[in-house]
């Protein structure tokens, strides 16, 4: 759409800030730009015991790119058929039911510790180093429930070895229309950040922003883009510099308010 080459550089370590200072660091001519999931930009400042900068200082959101699909799932033998009946079954057996996450402060963490906020329930968390891990440990039946990819959880889906009971979802996913989201069945429930966004340096002026969010917008509302991700469990989000600055503000917000209601300190 823009007619130019895109050429992607990975930029692992400081937990994303290696990545955001590269860009912070580049020429403000739009040319450069961050992709970045809410790491760096929101849960870190909650999670790690030393943040050098704030990447909202630094950087100017353009556009939430789409989201990957997760989903909550539990293993054959729970004796339950939807998401209402997991909740009701988890009331009476407080502290007995197990959901495996990709570790602690991740999306899926949050997401497990809010249920709990919000329904008064009690639930066993296991963190994982990765989303396959929980996952196989739920087929194999050592945890109860967990929340994974939906991409991931496909083989096991199929084999009837879990059973999907919710979508962790703003809205019904266009590729699961008949899964209830979290929300659904829990009043008040908002889903921690999860998306996958652009951000250009912060002297990049707003004329360009808007382009580039423009150019962007475009190319992901093409059909044939939108199928193509689809197929790999990513959603497309496009939205404006300013839905997407707002989307980031409520959940820097609601990151904070579950990481100190659910006594998650920093590492």
């Amino acid at each position: 759409v823009a007619g130019q080459p895109i050429v992607t550089e990975n930029k692992p370590g400081g937990s994303g800030l290696s990545a955001v200072s590269a860009v912070v660091n580049s020429d403000p001519d739009g040319y450069t730009l961050l992709g970045a999931t809410p790491g760096p930009i929101v849960t870190r400042r909650f999670l790690a015991k030393q943040n050098p900068i704030d990447p909202l200082d630094v950087l100017k959101p353009i556009t939430r790119v789409g989201e990957v699909i997760i989903v909550f799932a539990v293993n054959d033998k729970m004796p339950v058929q939807s998401f209402k009946e997991f909740l009701d079954y988890a009331r009476l057996h407080p502290g007995k039911v197990s959901y495996g996450t990709s570790g602690i402060g991740s999306p899926h963490h949050m997401s497990g510790e809010q249920m709990q906020l919000l329904l008064g329930i009690k639930l066993i968390h296991v963190p994982y180093k990765a989303t396959s891990a929980a996952l196989l440990d739920t087929v194999g039946g050592q945890l109860n429930s967990t929340f994974t990819l939906y991409s991931v959880a496909i083989p096991h889906i199929k084999s009837g070895r879990i059973r999907l009971l919710a979508a962790r979802t703003d809205a019904r996913s266009k590729l699961l229309p008949d899964l209830p989201t979290m929300a659904d069945s829990i009043p008040g429930f908002e889903n921690p950040p999860n998306w996958t966004g652009l951000f250009a340096p912060i002297k990049v002026p707003e004329a360009l922003i808007k382009r580039i969010n423009s150019i962007v917008v475009e190319a992901l509302k093409s059909p044939a883009i939108d199928q193509k991700l689809g197929s790999t469990g990513f959603e497309t989000k496009p939205e404006t510099p300013e839905q997407f600055a707002n989307l980031i503000q409520r959940q820097i917000a609601l990151t904070e308010k579950i990481v100190k209601a659910a006594g998650i300190k920093p590492r």
